[in-house]
């Protein structure tokens, strides 16, 4: 019912709606809120709906990694000073329930820090059809970011992917490709 409301532009109606849901043991209901909150930029309230719908026997992986990035985006209000430390543990904890945007996060956190490490979240993350995934293998395969040399072949394959995923740099990334040929 939430989700009519808030299509009806009923935004309190919606919230309400949600809360109760969540209330009731949907983490899904207090996931809403918590989405709703950090869309209108208000992230105590967001931050406060996340850990509720994180705080079931099951954590819910998206709540999970929405929470990891206003930490790691330094949004949350408190400003934690080890807010890239609380980040990465919430996104492990997403990855390991095989939540692939927060497997792809980790891939980017690592990947100007330890390539290997990247290229390993990466990888899960193109294991559960992450598209973005695929675009990122392909730049390394590309710019011989993995196994220090070129693999053009590689790269247009992770390019390809993407593509079919609907991913416009991959599409973009693969003509390049296909003009040096």
């Amino acid at each position: 019912k939430g989700i009519e409301y808030y299509e009806e532009g009923r935004r309190e109606e919606a919230l309400e709606s949600f809360i109760k849901a969540g209330d009731s043991g949907n983490v899904l209901g207090y996931y809403n809120v918590g989405l709703l909150s950090e869309l209108e930029s208000k992230y105590e309230d967001a931050v406060l709906f996340y850990q509720k719908a994180c705080s079931s026997t099951i954590p819910y992986p998206p709540a999970l990694c929405n929470l990891a990035n206003i930490y790691y985006n330094g949004c949350h209000p408190q400003k934690p000073i080890d807010a890239s430390q609380t980040a990465v543990r919430l996104w492990q904890q997403a990855a390991e329930a095989g939540y692939g945007q927060a497997l792809f996060n980790l891939g980017l956190f690592y990947e100007d820090k330890n390539i290997d490490t990247s290229i390993h979240y990466y990888e899960e993350a193109a294991a559960v059809d992450h598209v973005k995934a695929y675009v990122s293998l392909g730049w390394l395969y590309e710019h011989g970011r993995i196994d220090n040399k070129r693999n053009y072949a590689q790269a247009m394959e992770y390019y390809q992917r993407g593509v079919k995923g609907g991913d416009g740099q991959a599409m973009f990334n693969l003509a390049v490709m296909y003009e040096k040929k």
